[in-house]
């Protein structure tokens, strides 16, 4: 069950956001694609749902619809071992995980996640790498996000497990933390569980959670991630990935915003 191993297949998802297309108070989504010199590409689409900034003295509570699909253009069954990804949302993001139920990650097999911890969920296309370099099985795979315990920078960690029947079959973790001024998503990297399932692709919709909790001696509703309070116009968010042997992919997608 690899950690962190992705390829892809040809066909780019330009037409088609988030697979069966984004919701309607998602519909300003941006979508950016990265290629290199290998023919590999990136496809990156984001949605921030509401897409409105909060203000100095009310945050506002938003939701995420993120599509994410490597593959080569050039050759379907081109195996992309991917080695790392990592996320920036630019301007101004928060995310107050540490404030909500929690999963300890399993550093060695798939972790095993509390219903209260579970924030989002989706779907994905699987690869498995046949021997003698025979072309890959392809096949869906539905997906749960859960919120997990800090593991590097101090943050929370967002647990995405890729099942088929109830069955684990990979697993991706992410640190989520505070970079200049924005919020960086980067995986982290652990060992392999076994023998590798990967993920070419995969949609995930984690919707506004909000809890009421007591925050420095004061009750007040606190949201999973808030939009930030500047909008001029469209929110920027960038995703680099990194694979061996290959050139680094990156894409950038901008997503309209308004204020209240």
């Amino acid at each position: 069950m690899a950690r962190w191993h992705r390829s892809g297949i040809a066909a780019l998802l330009a037409a088609t956001l988030l697979g069966a297309g984004l919701t309607a108070a998602a519909a300003s989504a941006g979508t950016g694609i990265g290629t290199n010199g290998d023919g590999d590409f990136l496809d990156l689409t984001v949605a921030v749902s509401p897409p409105v900034a909060s203000t100095a003295k009310v945050p506002q509570g938003v939701g995420l619809e993120i599509s994410d699909f490597l593959g080569n253009r050039v050759n379907a069954d081109s195996a992309v071992p991917m080695t790392s990804l990592d996320m920036f949302f630019r301007q101004g993001f928060t995310e107050n995980g540490v404030l909500f139920p929690a999963c300890t990650i399993n550093t060695t097999t798939i972790s095993r996640c509390p219903a209260a911890s579970q924030i989002g969920s989706g779907s994905a296309e699987t690869e498995r790498l046949n021997p003698g370099g025979e072309v890959p099985t392809f096949g869906r795979a539905s997906l749960r996000v859960y919120n997990g315990q800090p593991y590097l920078y101090g943050g929370s960690t967002l647990i995405f497990v890729f099942s088929r029947g109830g069955r684990g079959l990979a697993e991706l973790d992410f640190a989520v933390h505070p970079q200049q001024g924005g919020l960086a998503i980067n995986q982290i990297l652990l060992p392999g569980a076994g023998p590798g399932t990967g993920i070419t692709r995969f949609d995930v919709s984690i919707p506004d959670r909000q809890e009421r909790l007591r925050v420095k001696g004061k009750t007040t509703t606190v949201h999973f991630f808030t939009a930030p309070t500047a909008c001029t116009g469209g929110w920027t968010f960038g995703e680099t990935t990194t694979s061996s042997g290959r050139r680094p992919l990156r894409a950038s997608a901008t997503q309209t915003c308004v204020t209240k």
